[in-house]
C-alpha cells in the first residue's frame, strides 16, 4: 500500500526479538495503520479542525539565488492526495470502508 524501504522488515524483526512474539512487516503495517485512524477519529471528535499551516509558510523563502513559495492550491492539492492515500474522505476524515479493513467498525458508531 505504501513505497518505502525496509523500515517495516526490520522493526518487525526487532520487535520479534525484544517481544519473544511473532511480528512480520504486514503485521507491524497493519498495527500502524490502526494507530494512525483511530488517533486521527479520536482527534476529530475531541475538535481538532481542518489541516492547515501558519500564513507564515505562504511567504516566499528566498534560497541563493531563486525564490519558492507554496500557495494554498498546492497545499490543498497536497491534502487530497495524502488523505486519498489514507482511505479518508476530502474532509480528513477516514472512510468507513477504510475503518471497516482496519477492524476499526466500533469507531463507526457514537459511542
Amino acid at each position: 500500500m505504501y513505497p518505502g524501504g525496509r523500515g517495516f522488515e526490520i522493526a518487525a524483526e526487532l520487535l520479534t526479538y525484544v517481544t519473544g512474539e511473532d511480528w512480520s512487516a504486514k503485521s507491524l503495517r497493519e498495527e500502524a495503520l490502526r494507530i494512525i485512524n483511530l488517533t486521527r477519529v479520536l482527534n476529530l471528535k475531541m475538535g481538532a479542525g481542518p489541516d492547515g499551516l501558519p500564513e507564515r509558510f505562504f511567504k516566499p523563502v528566498r534560497f541563493e539565488e531563486r525564490e519558492y513559495v507554496l500557495t494554498r492550491g498546492e497545499l490543498e492539492a497536497a491534502l487530497r492526495s495524502y488523505y486519498a492515500l489514507r482511505g479518508w474522505d476530502e474532509e480528513g476524515r477516514p472512510r468507513p470502508e477504510t475503518l471497516r479493513e482496519l477492524q476499526l467498525d466500533f469507531l463507526l458508531s457514537p459511542p
